[in-house]
């Protein structure tokens, strides 16, 4: 009886642990609500890639239309510059928002670089696409972009919308 039962414990201890390391490692660990998504940490306030997008979460800092540095495009997840946020300044190639926990979040935003930068509705640019022209901004994002990009590009020098 004693074999019997040892026997049937090894077979199914090491399942269940297989089982709830793997339910456990398919979701994001969070950072006051805001998924910690592949390849960032938390540094301070914030959860920082390795590409230089950093996410701020709402209630972190001032939720403001000063809360975006300079030097950085942001998109903000609630309108009037408001909720998380994600900054970016890293030129030339499209970005998908899914990548920072941000994909059809976007409800406002500000450009603080001296380029335009511009947002897709498909993942990779695909589009439609809206430009966000340097040194603008926006409280609320206009028809039928609300809640609808999925990727975006910061222009380099010689290119603008």
């Amino acid at each position: 009886m004693e074999r019997h039962l040892a026997f049937v414990l090894a077979l199914v201890i090491p399942t269940l642990v297989v089982a709830s390391g793997t339910a456990a490692s398919a979701e994001p660990r969070l950072f006051k609500g805001v998924p910690i998504m592949p390849g960032g940490h938390v540094a301070e306030d914030s959860i920082v890639y390795p590409d230089g997008v950093v996410v701020v979460p709402a209630g972190v800092g001032i939720e403001a239309f000063d809360s975006c540095p300079s030097g950085k495009v942001c998109l903000f997840a609630d309108p009037n510059w408001a909720g998380n946020m994600v900054q970016f300044s890293t030129c030339c190639a499209w970005v998908n928002l899914s990548n920072y926990g941000f994909n059809n979040t976007a409800s406002s935003w500000r450009n603080r670089l001296n380029v335009d930068a511009q947002i897709a509705d498909g993942a990779g640019g695909v589009s439609p696409r809206l430009c966000l022209n340097n040194g603008s901004y926006s409280s609320s994002m206009p028809s039928g972009w609300n809640n609808a990009a999925s990727s975006i590009r910061v222009r380099d020098g010689a290119g603008y919308c």
